[in-house]
């Protein structure tokens, strides 16, 4: 009984890994800190001629997925942006290929109208 669980677990991860290599991995900001009443956003571009499927991941100081945009589908030259609190940390981007997409968290002052710092994900 071990074995086919353990099986089915490592069936699961490589077919989990498979589909995240095809893609061409995550893309991850570095963690930023935005002071109170500051918020993140992290922004993602189709930087390609076809329509591309992502998923946009603002993560917060624990490590938790605080907001979470699944499946979203970007024109060619579209823009998805997704904000978190002034507890977020980092974002992370998968779905679309690494050569197909940009993206990068941005940190909005208490007034949110102005950035005032970016961390490009790779």
């Amino acid at each position: 009984m071990k074995a086919v669980r353990g099986s089915l677990v490592v069936a699961a991860m490589v077919a989990a890994l498979g589909s995240e290599a095809r893609a061409g991995g995550a893309l991850v900001t570095a963690p930023m800190i935005p002071g109170p009443g500051g918020a993140i956003v992290c922004s993602i571009t189709n930087a390609s001629g076809v329509a591309q499927t992502v998923t946009v991941e603002v993560f917060d100081d624990s490590g938790s997925a605080e907001n979470t945009q699944s499946n979203q589908t970007l024109a060619p030259g579209g823009v998805l942006e997704v904000s978190g609190s002034d507890s977020a940390r980092f974002c992370r981007f998968t779905g679309a290929s690494r050569r197909t997409v940009r993206a990068a968290a941005c940190v909005f002052d208490v007034s949110a109208t102005r950035c005032i710092a970016v961390s490009p994900a790779s």
